[in-house]
């Protein structure tokens, strides 16, 4: 349902919330400062790939997971902060920094690349699509979401559940 990681105290902590007969359940795993990496859940929970890296952006905590690329920093914050466990906020840059975030390629004959976004009618949250298509075929959509993140994820981590 749900994986995110902070601080809880002085500690390095990752939950997770999983749908369970009756309610939900949550597990907190405690990280160490000898292993600082989370054992990753995208092999079996694919969607969690994005949450790991969400965590990532917001923690600094990793996963085991090979797919490092940031998901909700969009060059907003330096690289080494982290909203979750910094307590001041570092000064805007002076100038933009421009994002280049890694899509995954598609290549082939007659493959052409349809950029979306982020500021798109279609949407509820503002968000970046990058369409891989052969005509109209779809080979691939990769999203890129996250441009107003409100969070959420401060709160959870913060109501000791």
């Amino acid at each position: 349902m749900s994986l995110w990681a902070g601080l809880d105290g002085s500690d390095d902590t990752v939950r997770a919330a999983f749908i369970a007969s009756p309610g939900v359940l949550v597990l907190r795993l405690l990280l160490t400062a000898s292993d600082p990496n989370y054992p990753g859940i995208e092999k079996w929970f694919p969607s969690a790939n994005r949450m790991q890296r969400a965590a990532a952006d917001l923690s600094g905590l990793r996963s085991t997971d090979a797919d490092t690329r940031p998901w909700l920093r969009h060059a907003a914050w330096p690289e080494s902060f982290h909203p979750l466990i910094h307590i001041s906020t570092p000064a805007s840059p002076a100038a933009a920094v421009a994002d280049n975030y890694a899509f995954v390629p598609v290549e082939g004959d007659g493959v052409h690349e349809i950029p979306v976004g982020p500021v798109h009618a279609g949407t509820i949250e503002p968000g970046h699509f990058r369409f891989s298509v052969v005509g109209e075929k779809v080979l691939r959509l990769e999203e890129r979401l996250g441009y107003a993140h409100k969070g959420l994820s401060d709160a959870l981590l913060n109501s000791h559940c």
